[in-house]
This record gives structure tokens, sequence and C-alpha cells, in this order.
């Protein structure tokens, strides 16, 4: 056995998948602080959209990944 410890029999999180929890996470604090009124809607607009492309964004590239993946790259059903 290679792993040992808290981590064994857990993969760690791919960037990708990082990447749409983050943008998650940042475009639902964007929301909560626009109904909250926290900042001004600019700001909080500003904020949404790049939380918005960090989500599309990694999304896009975890698509990207498993279309590559070898057990499906390589199979006769892509060809």
């Amino acid at each position: 056995m290679t792993t040992s410890g808290l981590h064994a029999g857990r993969r760690r999180l791919q960037w990708h998948t990082t990447l749409v929890l983050v943008g998650t996470l940042v475009v639902a604090g964007a929301l909560l602080a626009s109904t909250t009124a926290l900042l001004p809607l600019l700001v909080t607009t500003a904020v949404a959209l790049a939380g918005a492309t960090a989500f599309v964004l990694g999304v896009s590239a975890s698509i990207s990944a498993f279309l590559q993946r070898e057990s499906y790259a390589d199979s006769d059903f892509w060809r």
C-alpha cells in the first residue's frame, strides 16, 4: 500500500474541480453580499462575474479532462 494515514484511499482534488468549487463559493458570496447590501452593486456584480468565469473555466476543464482520459480516448467508441 502506497498511502497511509488520514489520506488513505482518498484522491486529491484536481485543479479544475477546485476552480469550480471556488467559483461557486465566490458567486454565492457575491449574491449574499448583494442581497444584504454589504457592498455596492458594481462591486458585487464584478465579483459575481469573476466567480462565474472561474466556474465556467473549471467546468470546461473538467469536461476536457474527462474526455481525454485514457480509458475513453483510446476506446473504439470515439473513432
